[in-house]
């Protein structure tokens, strides 16, 4: 091996190293913000969703809340409120959905297949 080739080893070994550096203290951070106090329920668990790239599950007696709640520093009452504020902005979502296309309030839409 000669010295380019030595010295470009080098250059790409410290590279690999200051990445790891770069995402080591990137999760220490996100971490953090996970369980702080400062941010909301909702952005706590957000954080815990995209760090384990899972969605906060709907059962209510999933056995996740309580790993989400005990990483996020929540109460599981607090992952229950998080849970409800969801659904009922689906329900919304989808009421609003129906009155745009024309069918009445609490009656499904119906679409055609074609």
């Amino acid at each position: 091996m000669n010295n380019a080739d030595h010295d470009a080893l080098l250059d790409h070994r410290a590279r690999i190293a200051h990445e790891q550096q770069k995402n080591d203290e990137r999760r220490i951070a996100e971490s953090a913000q996970q369980s702080s106090p400062l941010n909301t329920i909702e952005a706590r668990i957000h954080l815990w969703e995209r760090r384990h790239h899972l969605s906060l599950p709907t059962s209510h007696d999933h056995r996740l809340l309580d790993v989400i709640a005990a990483a996020t520093a929540l109460t599981l009452a607090d992952v229950h409120e998080e849970q409800r504020r969801r659904a009922a902005a689906k329900v919304a979502t989808l009421k609003d959905g129906q009155r745009k296309q024309g069918a009445p309030s609490g009656t499904p839409a119906v679409t055609q297949n074609n």
